[in-house]
């Protein structure tokens, strides 16, 4: 089982030379916060009476790795709204093997093949990308739709903000973060802003498939 660490249990930031005495005040910032996602997260889960192993594990593995406090904090947001856990690995699985593992292993006979959008998205952006990277962003992509059609309603009960009708604003900047930490292994940085712009078109175009894909079921059943 995952350690779950209590306060005061995680490194503070060092007086390291050289570093400013602003960059060391933003790093204990971020670990802060990133210490009181990973207190959220558990919360959550106490509170659902479940615990989940893979997801938690693997939150606690980034906080002890550093440099994935944002994203730590953005998954904490989005486990609070209770957006599946298959879901938020499934996004994590671009940068992390035990993710990916975990998804292949337990949905490796049971993902329905989708109409995929994704390669149209991403070859309107293809001066984004060079052609290898499109090729993992693509799978990457067409796994995050397969997965989300598994279980529609969850889905869009967890991801949309009703009172705007919009996408939770934690989920396409956890994307974001996500491909920003690929591209960084990949030695090919890209501007942020570019990135959410990117993850957005992607988001959006998924949130509009699964709302008609649901109204035509709600459609059938009602008649």
């Amino acid at each position: 089982m995952a350690e779950i660490y209590q306060e005061g249990d995680l490194p503070e930031a060092g007086q390291q030379p050289g570093v400013s005495e602003k960059a060391q005040e933003q790093f204990k910032e971020k670990r802060k916060k990133a210490q009181a996602a990973i207190k959220k997260i558990h919360k959550e889960e106490a509170k659902k009476k479940i615990y989940d192993y893979t997801l938690s594990s693997i939150i606690v593995q980034m906080l002890n790795a550093g440099g994935f406090d944002e994203i730590i904090v953005c998954l904490s947001e989005l486990i609070e709204k209770n957006v599946p856990s298959d879901f938020l690995l499934t996004i994590l699985s671009l940068i992390n093997k035990e993710a990916a593992r975990y998804i292949y292993k337990q949905h490796s006979t049971d993902l329905i093949p989708r109409p995929l959008f994704n390669k149209e998205i991403i070859e309107r952006n293809h001066d984004l990308f060079n052609q290898a990277i499109r090729e993992e962003i693509k799978k990457w992509g067409d796994l995050i739709i397969k997965i989300a059609f598994k279980d529609i309603e969850k889905i869009l009960e967890t991801i949309i903000e009703t009172e705007t009708w919009t996408l939770n604003i934690h989920l396409p900047k956890l994307c974001a973060l996500v491909l920003e930490k690929f591209l960084e292994e990949k030695k090919d940085k890209k501007e942020f802003a570019e990135l959410i712009q990117f993850v957005e078109k992607f988001l959006n175009t998924l949130l509009a498939k699964l709302q008609e894909s649901f109204d035509k079921k709600s459609l059938v059943v009602n008649n």
